[in-house]
């Protein structure tokens, strides 16, 4: 029997078989003549998949409309209802988890040199507030740790994607870096999903807590996809813009993470292709016209 809520299920067209059951770990494969397909699902290449609201993730906080990774983004994002937001983690000198994404400092801030090169109480002296898009508008908005961002989050109902940086796990290293990240992100419990690209740090994740991981993929190729049932994460990230329009998404027992869409309808048509988590710059747009 079919069920609505069995996101992790699996249906594909077949001339002969009608009620054949097989899968593997928590996904279900069944086999129905193409007259016999229930309700309740999307074609799309000879595939069709169970319709399933996707979830729109607000991309480093409200970048549309407020400056990338800052507490007032993030938070704005949660006001305005967005049901996930991603943010990033930098490493300061002293070892504190700051949302920041890249490993400077100048793109976003008057200021400059590395992130790590400057304790947690100077880089909260700083403002990020994007001065080469938004001029002064939001200055002073100041980078803040990411133990304050998820204080303020708590108070709202999304889930929250906690992007793992490269740059300062090879630097802070990986072990003290996510022991540090996961002690500054308790108050969110479950509510937590950890990525990166690193994928010896998810590795590390799923030995330590329970958390769901998100593997941010560099390449679509065999090799990586082997490396991916190996690790086995809850999700695959990628970006759309590699993608091509008729690529098939490998089966498993993840769900996918397509960034960065603001389309509704390129949101729908990957949608209709299997994936969960839509990532946008403007999830305003896409949430209230998907909703339409």
């Amino acid at each position: 029997m079919l069920k609505q809520s069995d996101t992790k299920l699996r249906v594909i067209f077949d001339e002969v078989a009608t009620v054949i059951k097989a899968g593997q770990g928590n996904t279900r494969i069944f086999f129905f003549v193409a007259s016999e397909l229930p309700s309740g699902f999307i074609f799309a290449q000879d595939t069709c998949y169970m319709k399933v609201e996707y979830t729109v993730v607000g991309h480093r906080g409200f970048p549309h409309r407020f400056p990338e990774n800052t507490l007032l983004g993030l938070v704005e994002a949660a006001r305005a209802g967005a049901a996930a937001v991603e943010l990033d983690v930098q490493i300061s000198s002293d070892g504190v988890p700051v949302v920041f994404h890249d490993a400077t400092l100048e793109r976003v801030t008057a200021a400059t040199g590395n992130v790590w090169d400057y304790t947690a109480e100077q880089l909260t002296k700083i403002s990020a507030h994007e001065p080469q898009r938004f001029g002064e508008t939001f200055n002073p908005t100041y980078i803040a740790s990411l133990e304050d961002v998820c204080l303020a989050l708590k108070q709202y109902p999304c889930s929250v994607f906690i992007e793992l940086k490269q740059e300062s796990l090879e630097f802070y290293g990986r072990e003290a870096m996510l022991a540090n990240v996961l002690k500054a992100s308790t108050c969110l419990g479950d509510r937590r999903k950890i990525i990166s690209f690193d994928a010896q740090v998810l590795s590390m994740v799923k030995r330590s807590s329970h958390l769901p991981i998100g593997w941010v993929l560099d390449a679509y190729n065999d090799e990586v996809k082997q490396q991916a049932l190996t690790l086995n994460p809850e999700i695959l990230a990628y970006d759309v813009a590699k993608l091509t329009r008729d690529q098939f998404l490998w089966l498993g027992n993840w769900s996918w993470f397509l960034y960065d869409i603001t389309d509704r309808q390129e949101a729908e048509y990957w949608h209709g292709r299997g994936v969960q988590y839509i990532e946008s710059w403007n999830f305003v747009d896409v949430q209230r016209l998907k909703a339409g």
